[in-house]
Parts: structure tokens; C-alpha cells; sequence
């Protein structure tokens, strides 16, 4: 094994945190102690570590690649408020050593008027070339560690939420299921440039204000920067709320207004995200039929809340049922024991070749769960270039649906808000310059 000495003299070192005040006083954040707990062999320690304010004074010498050295640190926070040691942004340009800190717990919250215990680890993780030690074979380290401290007082925003396909296009809200299909994820855009989205709130709720208890049962959360499930990749939660229950006691109060649907809905996401998409899938509703809804919020590192956003999803077993088909304006064929009703079209619905003209189909139909969102015209009925839909008296437009003369269907857009639903009696619409197969046969048409 190869010895590189690396002297590592008068280490500055600044703690990154992350407030929520409307004023930051670094003043506040002292180093109380500093103290060896674990080295590796090779690793002297020439003068005893010691802490002043925010400064940390080390002397140590490191032999060879993959030495380590432990110390155990007390922060003190001073102030009125709660800071988060931001562990992810302790970076410190090296190429040959790793500092790293840690805490017991995953928020790393110091708590106002309290101190914590900080871990501080140095690794030699990289050789040192030849041609930077000094005549006596030794590389002299000095570093200088900047703090990091956040002031964020600006909430989170989060955009429309929506459900979408695989794809990313708007989807269908609505599920025959109990738990929502993978093909129907929740999209929730949002905006967060400062110390990143830390958690998730969620609930679900049936129309009648009963809690869905096991929501999140199955369910996980993707993260995109891009506006993309497809290039989304998973979101790590922490297994429990703790930290968020020790927020709630020290803030009384004011904790349960922060937190006002109770921590059990809340989800501690492992690492904090900026302004980008995220994607829930695998939703548990209720096991009764209905509309649900779910409700989103969206906390960032310094707990500022964001603005709750709602969807509806619908948990729908029963299909819609056709009560009447009517072609409009013919007249009824009075044939004794027929089973089917049968009709003529008058002399004025054929031109002078004596071909029919097209004609309109109107239907009445009940459907009391997620709405009608599929019509299709089948065996001598068929959608034409021509063909408008119409529900009560008014065409419904192109960015509410579409009508493809090629697969003879109608789908409407209207996830959120249905178009052909009535909790009680009956729905109707028309489809008008419908073209018939045999409008001069005896045989006569099946719409």
C-alpha cells in the first residue's frame, strides 16, 4: 500500500442550514464542542480539535487512500426558530477527500433554544499525485467550508393537478377499481426554487366527508424536471412521520395549523425536490361507488405550506344503460306481434334519386357514476364528416370531444366536469347527419 501523507491543518468549517425567518442570524448557530469518537490507524491526529462560534480548528495527517476520521459535534441553535441542517448541500470542492454529516435523524431539524449531535466525517477517498507534495512528501489540505444558510419564507406553488395517461396526456378520472390503475396517474405540477420540496400531503375523501384510511396504501410518487411520466423515476419516502409529530408538540397551535389534516397524511420525502412534476399512482379509493376527492399539499424544507389543490376520481362498477333510441321525424310502422319497433322514413327524408338524406339519432340514457365518456354507433348507423354531437340543444365543441367517422365512436373530454351525467333521471344527447345503410330496404336499419 502505497503512504501519500495529507496534512489537514485549520479547517473552517461552516454548517449549511436551512430556515424558515424572515431575518437569518448565522450569530445564532455555534459550535459548542468537537470530539474524536472513531479514526483509522494511519490517521494522526496532531493537536486536539477544538470549536470556536462556527469554526472548527483540526490538525490531522491521513497515510493512505481510505482512511477515515469520526467526530461528534454539539450544534447549538440560539434563535426563535427551527433550522434543518441541509446535508445534501455540504459539498466541498476536493479531489481528494470526502467530508460528509449526519444525524440520527433523516430532517436533521435543530430545534429553537436547543442543540443537536452532528457527525463529521473525513475520508481520503483519492491517491495523491506525486507532483503535489512538498519536499518532505507531504500535501498540506486547507479547506474552507462557506455556510449555507437558506432564508425561505416563499411557499411552494402548485399548478392545476389533473390525471393523465402513460404518455402525459390528459386521461380519464375515473376507474371501475378500488386501487387506480397504473395507467391513470395524478399529475402535479409545481414550482419550488429555494430549498426544495420536502413534504407531501395527501387525502382522499368520499362525497360524503368519510376519510379514506388506506390511501396511500399501494401507492408511490414520481419525480420529473421534465413534463413527463415516462422519464419520471421514483421518489424514496421515510418510513415514518416522527419528525413532523416532534414539529407538531413543539409548536402547539400553530403546529396543527401548519399540519391541519394530521401528520398521518403526510409523506417525508428522503430528498427535497425543485420546481418540476410529480406523479402519484396506485391511489386506494373507497370500496363504495362515487366520486372522491383527493386532495394534494405540497410543504418545502422550511415547512412553508403550499395552496391545496383538489381532483375527483371516480370509483364507477355500473355501466351506463341505454333507455331509448329514436330516429328523429319518422313515423312509426304499425305491424301486429312485431318485437322490434320498427319506423319509416317520410317522403320528405329522401331527395329527388330517392336516396335518404342523413338523419338524427337521438338517445336517452341513465348514468349516475362517472358520466359517459365513449358513444359508438354500430351496425347500420355510421358518423359522418357532417355529424354533430348535441346535448340539450347546443353542439358540443371540439376541445370537449371527439367525433371519428372512422371507428364510429364519440369520446368526450370531460374528465372533471361530466357532460352526460345526472345523479337522478335521465340523460339525452343527439347525433345529427347520422348515414344509414339501407334507408330503402324492407330489411330497414338497426341503430
Amino acid at each position: 500500500m502505497k503512504k501519500s501523507v495529507i496534512l489537514i491543518s485549520f479547517l473552517i468549517m461552516f454548517i449549511p442550514l436551512i430556515a424558515k425567518a424572515d431575518t437569518c442570524d448565522p450569530d445564532k448557530i455555534t459550535i459548542e464542542s468537537i470530539t474524536l469518537v472513531n479514526k483509522s490507524d494511519h490517521v494522526t491526529e496532531i493537536k486536539e480539535a477544538t470549536a470556536e462560534g462556527r469554526n472548527i480548528n483540526l490538525d490531522i495527517t491521513m497515510s493512505f487512500v481510505g482512511d477515515d476520521i469520526e467526530y461528534k459535534m454539539i450544534v447549538k441553535n440560539d434563535s426563535d426558530e427551527d433550522y434543518e441542517l441541509d446535508k445534501t448541500s455540504f459539498n466541498i470542492n476536493s479531489d481528494f477527500i470526502d467530508y460528509s454529516l449526519e444525524t440520527e435523524d433523516e430532517t436533521g431539524i435543530i430545534k429553537a433554544k436547543s442543540s443537536k449531535e452532528v457527525t463529521l466525517k473525513i475520508h481520503y477517498k483519492t491517491e495523491v499525485p506525486e507532483t503535489s507534495f512538498d519536499e518532505n512528501g507531504i500535501y498540506t489540505n486547507q479547506e474552507t467550508m462557506e455556510l449555507n444558510l437558506v432564508a425561505d419564507n416563499t411557499v411552494p406553488e402548485t399548478g392545476k393537478i389533473y390525471c393523465v395517461d402513460a404518455s402525459g396526456a390528459q386521461g380519464l378520472n375515473s376507474t371501475k377499481d378500488v386501487v387506480v390503475p397504473e395507467s391513470m396517474l395524478i399529475k402535479v405540477p409545481f414550482t419550488e426554487e429555494l430549498c426544495g420540496v420536502k413534504v407531501f400531503g395527501l387525502t382522499i375523501k368520499a362525497s360524503d366527508g368519510t376519510k379514506v384510511e388506506n390511501a396511500f396504501e399501494h401507492a408511490s410518487i414520481l419525480y420529473s424536471v421534465e413534463e413527463s411520466p415516462e422519464k419520471a423515476e421514483a421518489v424514496a419516502i421515510e418510513a415514518d412521520t416522527s419528525s413532523l409529530q416532534d414539529v407538531l408538540n413543539s409548536k402547539g397551535n400553530v403546529g396543527a395549523s401548519i399540519f391541519p389534516n394530521g401528520i398521518e397524511s403526510l409523506h417525508v420525502l428522503q430528498s427535497s425536490y425543485n420546481t418540476g412534476f410529480f406523479y402519484i399512482k396506485n391511489l386506494t379509493l373507497g370500496e363504495a361507488d362515487g366520486m372522491y376527492t383527493v386532495t394534494i399539499t405540497l410543504y418545502d424544507s422550511a415547512l412553508n405550506k403550499a395552496g391545496e389543490k383538489t381532483v375527483m376520481l371516480a370509483h364507477d362498477t355500473m355501466p351506463p344503460v341505454v333507455n331509448r333510441v329514436v330516429i328523429k321525424n319518422v313515423v312509426p310502422r304499425l305491424v301486429y306481434n312485431e318485437e322490434d319497433s320498427t319506423y319509416w322514413l317520410p317522403r320528405s327524408a329522401y331527395d329527388e334519386n330517392k336516396d335518404a338524406k342523413y338523419v338524427t339519432v337521438a338517445v336517452t340514457a341513465t348514468e349516475n357514476g362517472s358520466g359517459v365518456k365513449v358513444i359508438t354507433l354500430g351496425e347500420n348507423a355510421h358518423i359522418t364528416e357532417d355529424t354533430s354531437f348535441i346535448i340539450e340543444g347546443r353542439a358540443v365543441s371540439s376541445d370537449r370531444c371527439t367525433i371519428d367517422a372512422k371507428t364510429n365512436t364519440v369520446t368526450l373530454f370531460d374528465y372533471e366536469q361530466p357532460d352526460l351525467y345526472k345523479q337522478t333521471g335521465s340523460i339525452g344527447f343527439e347525433l345529427t347527419n347520422i348515414r344509414l345503410d339501407k334507408p330503402n330496404s324492407e330489411e330497414g336499419n338497426k341503430v
